[in-house]
């Protein structure tokens, strides 16, 4: 597919009972011990070749600990998640009472895995790259997945309703807790500098230039709604000469 695509993301978002369900319920302690507990596995991934990187800690006191400084370029590289503090939901769902502690976030050596401990979820798993291999990217985080699920000892299928799905702090991705989403240069299409043309193409096929459908889907069928889209784009695009 000829398309300007700048960059392709997934995540996921997990969650697992060990740690008094749902992050809104946690206690500063909980958030602690995940951390902890998380550390061995991260310890796990560092070494392996196809992960290596880093782990970086808010937590005053532990031995990854970066200052604000720090904190502020990875989240202005979009690698770390925004102050859960300054989220109105996130505080008003309990989430972010004992910010920044049990926060963190694992770094693969080539920037394109991470995974977030704590935010609105237990554990985010992003994947990003450039190119339009949406099955490559796919495959990743479920690689990782499988592995953290391995070395924690505890099944992410724990935490789900049989009517709804994997369950997540966020409606919005109750369901896969899976979106995917990618960037795309649509000149033609935006030549009237609104989104409107693409809107129209991507709202029926649950999108909204990235995945707004979770709900009622699954994983595999996220990923062929965005590459179908993604299809669509470009045949409008290339019409508009």
């Amino acid at each position: 597919m000829q398309v300007h695509v700048r960059i392709c993301r997934n995540s996921v978002s997990e969650n697992q009972d060990t740690y008094y369900y749902m992050p809104g319920q946690m206690s500063k302690q909980a958030c602690l011990d995940m951390e902890q507990d998380m550390g061995k596995v991260f310890e796990t991934l560092i070494p392996d070749h196809k992960f290596g990187g880093k782990y970086v800690s808010l937590t005053h006191g532990h031995p990854n600990f970066i200052d604000d400084g720090r904190y502020e370029e990875l989240v202005n590289a979009n690698i770390m998640f925004k102050d859960c503090t300054a989220v109105p939901y996130l505080k008003s769902a309990g989430i972010s009472k004992d910010w920044p502690y049990g926060h963190g976030c694992y770094i693969s050596a080539d920037k394109e895995l991470i995974i977030w401990l704590g935010e609105e979820d237990h554990l985010p798993f992003i994947c990003k790259q450039k190119g339009t291999m949406l099955n490559a990217m796919f495959d990743r985080v479920k690689s990782a997945m499988d592995l953290v699920e391995g070395l924690i000892g505890v099944e992410f299928a724990t935490n789900t309703s049989e009517g709804f799905g994997y369950l997540t702090s966020c409606p919005t991705n109750v369901g896969t807790g899976m979106r995917a989403s990618v960037q795309l240069a649509l000149p033609n299409l935006t030549v009237d500098c609104t989104d409107a043309k693409v809107k129209a193409i991507a709202d029926p096929l649950g999108l909204s230039i990235s995945t707004s459908a979770s709900l009622g889907i699954t994983e595999a069928e996220i990923v062929t709604s965005l590459y179908s889209g993604i299809g669509k784009i470009k045949a409008a695009k290339d019409a508009c000469g």
